[in-house]
C-alpha cells in the first residue's frame, strides 16, 4: 500500500494569525510605553491627559496601532511635529523608532513556536 502524505500547512495557518497578532500588539506595548517615556523626558506632561490617552487599538486581523490622543485630548500631533509658537518635542515617532527591533523580535519569537 502506499504511503499516504498530509501536510500540517492548514493547520499552522489557522493558528499563525492569532499568535502573530499577540506577538505585534506586545510590540505595540512596548512601543506605547516608550512613548509615554519620551513624553516625559521631553518635558511635555503638564496635566497628564495625553499620557493617559496613549494606548494600543486593534486595527484588524494581527494588526494593532499605537493611538495618541482622541477627541478631547487631540494635540497628539501638535506635541509631535510643533506649531508656529511650540517647537517639536516628538515621542511617537522616536518610540517606534527605537522598538522597531523588538517588534520583529516579538514576533519572530512566535513564529518559532509554530
Amino acid at each position: 500500500m502506499p504511503a499516504k502524505l498530509s501536510s500540517r500547512l492548514p493547520e499552522i495557518a489557522a493558528s499563525m494569525r492569532p499568535r502573530v497578532s499577540q506577538g505585534v500588539k506586545r510590540g505595540a506595548e512596548k512601543i506605547a510605553d516608550t512613548a509615554r517615556r519620551n513624553l516625559e523626558s521631553n518635558g511635555s506632561v503638564r496635566t497628564g491627559d495625553l499620557i493617559n490617552k496613549i494606548n494600543v487599538v486593534n486595527a484588524g486581523p494581527a494588526e494593532w496601532k499605537v493611538v495618541a490622543g482622541d477627541s478631547t485630548t487631540f494635540y497628539a500631533h501638535m506635541v509631535e511635529g510643533g506649531t508656529d509658537i511650540a517647537p517639536p518635542k516628538p515621542f511617537l515617532i522616536p518610540a517606534m523608532e527605537e522598538e522597531q527591533h523588538e517588534v520583529a523580535v516579538e514576533v519572530q519569537n512566535v513564529l518559532r513556536l509554530l
